[in-house]
């Protein structure tokens, strides 16, 4: 019998009861409840709910378990990186308490694995709420990123046989995940080309409508229609099916199914719409237009609009942070042009409302017709060389008035008195079209004159002044055409011969008889019977019934208006925001956060030598966004390409004694920002300062000598109340040549390739 005091053998054959080690189920537990938390996140890997929560559960328990293998330093690192990105409070919160934590259980060494999967846990809810990064999911990337870095240090830290058996998992799921990436891949390479072609007919369809080729568009959005039904097709494929549990894929494979559903449904809409809308009634047929077809418009653009809102919205939906860029760029453009649509449609709807009125259906309207030249250079572009009255009853057009614009002050039985002009326009314009600025009578050439300002509505109410009191009836509104203008009119009302002269003008000569070979007719009354038959025979068979449907028409004629070589004006208010919406007016609009620059010629000769003026225009401006300071130059060179012989003197001769093919030009140069100098280094130059509704104004007179460059400079400078501009507007006006327009912001260029049109351009600084 053993003593009592020696010790006991041990018993390898039963051995006590011991503790059972509960870490691997404690972590489990964990995993899963950080999986579950995480679930509650919306995440959508998938993009189909029962999957999603699936997908994250398994994945985040997976992941968690196998980080608490990592270093606790690293769990703790990225914990405190990810909190610095987190996206709510919850998860800032989740994130300082995690490492609070972290760092308690550092200063004792590793921590435990339980203590490990706490932290992994708290760092999986932290990745799940980062705030937005950018598109394409950025977010997700820097969170995956994150999360895949402490699962690599991990595995490597994994028992051999436990690492074996991982892998055969992770190969497992990969393989599968790749059969179902495969299979996608190929119904993604058909359907993902149909559905940028689709959506490559849409906007070429919008851009149709906006033309005018509504026959074109219906064509155009039947085949978008098409394409992007097909497309649908192509995702629903059988063999794409298991794509949907792969995450990414699925996002993919789920938006792009999405948009093309949504968008062929959309654009079948509008294609049934146009369909059944009928433009063809809406054409002049002997000087009518058929006031109740326009009325019968409204339904059809109501719906249209409604279809529109429809694809703006299914568009906007299918966008998603997870899609492939080319995806989301169509998404994007897609969007802003029907964005623009809409807005248009808007507009045309308030046109189709008051149309009828504007053409008569509750009383006789009236118009005038300005024909401006731009060979004798005006601030609105032109002289006013020939006029029209056309009179519209209940829809039926007639051509009711025609002459010179010496004819109207004849017709006069008193000197006009310009009672109803604009105060400003008389206190800035009263030298050239006033003869006693105390009665506001007349002088002999205001009719040539009056198209001195180069804002419309001020030349047009004092044409609504004006021409009542040379013979004519009250006016409900007043046109401008130059003769560009009326050459694009000619590509309807096709070419006038001139009978007695043998000349014939063709949509494609006109311009350059108009500007430049009439003159060459010895005789002055030949010449003015030329021009009155061309002008007189095109608007007569314009209102005879030669012009189309008004979307082909605006589609034809609104070149012209962006221009400024059309524009209109009306005496009713409700009209006049109608022609505005058309960009009609001639109206520069601004505010404090946009610098304008703009500039206008005046012919000082009483010539036509303008149609020889030839040049370019530049615009640099500096802006600094911590001073608001501004600084532009604005330079104008200006070329006289005109012979000094060899033409008539109302060409190239003057009334103020000087060389025979001189060119003297009153020059106007507008800035929002005070001008600080106004320089030549070609010749002595002063300047008058000035103020124009709102603008600092410069007038230059200059004389360009025959094959003579004068370069002019202008420097502006100034501060900015609310900041520097956000917007920058170039005016410039039509000329009989192209002056090419460059612009520059802080040394970068705004115009790649310089513009080649006059008109009014806008620039996001």
């Amino acid at each position: 019998m053993p003593s009592l005091r020696e010790p006991m053998s041990a018993n390898t054959e039963n051995p006590l009861p011991s503790t059972p080690d509960r870490t691997p189920l404690g972590v489990a537990a964990l995993a899963l409840a950080a999986g579950a938390a995480v679930g509650t996140h919306g995440l959508a890997p998938t993009g189909t709910t029962v999957l999603d929560v699936a997908v994250v559960v398994v994945a985040v328990a997976g992941w968690v378990w196998l980080a608490s293998l990592a270093p606790l330093r690293m769990l703790v690192i990225g914990t405190a990186v990810s909190t610095g990105l987190a996206g709510s409070a919850w998860a800032f919160c989740v994130g300082v308490a995690a490492v609070t934590l972290g760092l308690l259980w550092w200063r004792s060494g590793d921590g435990t694995q339980l203590q490990r999967a706490v932290i992994a846990a708290a760092l999986a809810q932290v990745l799940a709420q980062l705030r937005s990064l950018g598109t394409f999911g950025i977010s997700s990337a820097v969170g995956l990123a994150l999360a895949l870095a402490v699962a690599v240090v991990a595995w490597g830290r994994q028992p051999d046989d436990q690492r074996r058996r991982s892998k055969h998992i992770v190969l497992a799921i990969g393989g599968l995940g790749l059969a179902c990436v495969i299979g996608f891949g190929v119904t993604a390479a058909t359907a993902g080309s149909r559905l940028l072609n689709g959506g490559r007919e849409a906007r070429a369809a919008l851009r149709l409508v906006d033309q005018g080729e509504l026959d074109a568009a219906l064509d155009g959005f039947a085949n978008a229609s098409r394409l992007l039904n097909s497309a649908e097709d192509s995702l629903g494929a059988w063999w794409g099916v298991p794509a949907r549990a792969v995450p990414l894929v699925a996002q993919q494979r789920r938006s792009v199914r999405r948009l093309a559903q949504e968008a062929a449904a959309a654009t079948e809409q509008i294609a049934a719409i146009l369909e059944r809308t009928d433009y063809d009634a809406l054409d002049v047929v002997g000087g009518r237009i058929n006031l109740e077809a326009i009325r019968a418009l409204d339904a059809p653009l109501r719906d249209l609009d409604s279809a529109m809102g429809d694809l703006a919205e299914r568009t906007d939906g299918a966008r998603s942070d997870w899609l492939f860029p080319p995806i989301n760029g169509l998404i994007k453009s897609l969007s802003q042009d029907i964005a623009k649509r809409r807005t248009q449609l808007v507009d045309v709807r308030e046109a189709v409302v008051r149309a009828p009125d504007m053409l008569g259906a509750n009383g006789v309207r009236r118009y005038f017709v300005a024909l401006t030249t731009p060979a004798e250079a005006r601030g609105l572009g032109g002289l006013m060389g020939n006029w029209a009255e056309i009179t519209i009853d209940n829809g039926r057009l007639e051509l009711t008035g025609f002459g010179r614009h010496g004819d109207l002050l004849a017709a006069a039985p008193r000197t006009p008195r310009l009672t109803r002009t604009p105060g400003e326009f008389l206190a800035r314009y009263g030298p050239y079209l006033l003869d006693d600025p105390e009665t506001r009578t007349v002088g002999p050439g205001v009719w040539t004159n009056l198209t001195v300002s180069p804002f419309f509505p001020w030349v047009a109410e004092t044409i609504a002044d004006l021409y009542p009191q040379s013979g004519g009836s009250e006016l409900d509104g007043v046109f401008v055409m130059d003769v560009f203008a009326v050459a694009q009119l000619m590509r309807i009302t096709g070419s006038v011969s001139i009978p007695g002269i043998g000349v014939e003008i063709t949509p494609d000569n006109a311009l350059q008889y108009l500007l430049r070979d009439q003159y060459l007719v010895e005789n002055l009354g030949d010449r003015v019977d030329l021009l009155e038959t061309l002008a007189r025979t095109t608007i007569d068979r314009s209102l005879a019934g030669a012009l189309p449907s008004p979307p082909k028409l605006a589609a034809l004629m609104s070149p012209m208006a962006r221009q400024h070589r059309l524009a209109a004006w009306a005496r009713r208010p409700e009209e006049q925001a109608v022609l505005r919406n058309a960009n009609m007016t001639k109206e520069l609009s601004f505010d404090e956060s946009t610098n304008v620059v703009g500039y206008s010629l005046y012919n000082g000769n009483g010539n036509k030598i303008d149609a020889y003026l030839e040049g370019s225009v530049s615009y640099g401006v500096e802006t600094d966004r911590r001073s608001a300071d501004l600084a532009g130059t604005l330079t104008l060179a200006l070329r006289n390409t005109a012979p000094a012989q060899g033409l008539p003197n109302y060409v190239i001769g003057n009334l103020v004694g000087l060389p025979l093919g001189t060119n003297r030009l009153l020059v106007t140069l507008y800035s929002s920002a005070p001008i600080v100098s106004v320089m030549s280094p070609d010749a002595e130059v002063s300047w008058n300062p000035g103020n124009e509704r709102g603008l600092y104004t410069a007038t230059v007179t200059i004389e360009i000598a025959s094959g003579a460059t004068v370069v002019l400079t202008m420097e502006v400078a100034g501060t900015g109340a609310g900041g520097p501009p956000r917007r920058l507007l170039v005016d410039a006006p039509p000329t009989a040549q192209p002056l090419p327009l460059t612009v520059t912001h802080n040394g970068k260029p705004l115009t790649p390739t310089p513009i080649l049109e006059s008109g009014t351009f806008g620039f996001d600084l």
